[in-house]
């Protein structure tokens, strides 16, 4: 399911998920329920589509934590959360949500959700500075980390730098997300760069 997410293919990481769904009901598997309910609403954040994930975000949660699981991963699910409130135009509740999973010590954060905060709030220059901060911190990670479709690093970066009127920076951007999706073979991180483009 993972691999045909991030490759695009979102029926079919939907249907492969259902499939771990009714798998792990039957053997009473929470903690791989949990992880299957966690996949499919991945599908609707990278979509965009908040309405869908909800609910499934919210079994998930509801299944991970009757497990005793370390911080990170409910962690991780916290800041799914934020992002779901920050796709459907609740940016104050998103950032509350952040902050809890920050508190669960929250790894690199991969979809750049703070930064996306500060976007949707107007602070562009503190989105651009989280994210320049970022990539100057962890220089590997936008090489070694897979395909985040809208969240990528640089996708935001041309955005902003748009915004901001810095037309070239932009650019420069936009064409190293349609480079990053190419090399990835993630058709939706390569028309985000041409859109940003």
């Amino acid at each position: 399911g993972e691999i045909f997410r991030y490759r695009s293919k979102h029926d079919e990481a939907e249907d492969l998920y259902n499939h771990s769904i009714e798998q792990a009901r039957r053997n009473d598997n929470h903690y791989v329920l949990s992880l299957s309910y966690e996949g499919k609403a991945r599908i609707y954040l990278d979509t965009i589509r908040p309405d869908r994930a909800e609910a499934i975000l919210k079994e998930a949660i509801k299944y991970r934590e009757k497990l005793n699981v370390p911080n990170e991963e409910k962690a991780r699910l916290y800041h799914m959360l934020g992002e779901n409130l920050l796709n459907a135009g609740y940016a104050k509740k998103a950032e509350s949500w952040l902050n809890e999973a920050k508190k669960l010590s929250l790894p690199i954060d991969e979809t750049n959700l703070e930064a996306r905060i500060y976007l949707r709030t107007g602070r562009l220059y503190q989105a651009k500075q989280f994210l320049l901060n970022k990539k100057a911190k962890y220089p590997h990670f936008e090489v070694e980390h897979l395909p985040q479709s809208h969240r990528e690093t640089d996708i935001l970066l041309s955005l902003i730098e748009s915004f901001i009127g810095h037309a070239e920076e932009g650019k420069m951007y936009a064409q190293k997300g349609i480079e990053q999706g190419i090399e990835n073979e993630s058709p939706f991180v390569e028309a985000c760069g041409w859109m940003r483009m």
